[in-house]
C-alpha cells in the first residue's frame, strides 16, 4: 500500500490516532483509500499505477506528506465531525492547492508521466481572433 499506518505518525502521535479510531483499523484503511482516491484525479496525466504501487523510499516524499494530511483529515472528520478542525483543514487545503498546481503544470514534481504513444499525442487547435467588420 502507498501509505501505511506508520506513515501517519509523521503528522499525528500514535496515541492520538489510536484514541481517535478507538482500535478500529478499518477507519484508517478507509481514510487512506479515500485520500488516494481524492488525489488520483489531480494526477491524471501521471502514471498513477506506478506512483501508488511504490513503497518505502521509492515514493515521492511530498506526495506522501500530502496524502497523509488528507488521510488524517478524513479520519478526524469521520470520527469527530463536531470538533473544530481548523489546523487539519489548513493542512488539507494546502495539500489540495499543491495538487491543483501539479495538475495545472504550475508546480514541477518528480512523478512519472504516463507513457505517450503515437495515438495519444496532443493536438492543439485554435482559431483566429474574431473579426467585426463595419460597413
Amino acid at each position: 500500500m502507498f501509505i501505511e499506518k506508520k506513515d501517519l505518525f509523521s503528522a499525528i502521535r500514535e496515541y492520538e490516532l489510536d484514541g481517535i479510531v478507538q482500535d478500529d483499523p478499518a477507519l484508517i484503511d478507509i481514510a487512506i483509500s479515500t485520500a488516494i482516491g481524492e488525489i488520483k484525479p489531480y494526477l491524471y496525466r501521471y502514471d498513477c499505477e506506478a506512483i501508488f504501487a511504490a513503497t518505502g523510499d521509492d515514493r515521492e516524499p511530498l506526495l506522501v506528506r500530502f496524502a497523509v494530511d488528507i488521510a488524517i483529515f478524513e479520519i478526524v472528520s469521520i470520527v469527530r465531525p463536531d470538533q473544530d478542525l481548523e489546523n487539519r483543514r489548513a493542512l488539507y487545503n494546502r495539500a489540495i492547492a499543491w495538487l491543483k498546481q501539479v495538475r495545472d503544470e504550475k508546480m514541477p514534481c518528480g512523478l512519472p508521466l504516463l507513457p505517450v504513444g503515437p495515438e495519444q499525442q496532443k493536438v492543439l487547435s485554435h482559431s483566429n481572433k474574431k473579426r467585426i467588420n463595419y460597413y
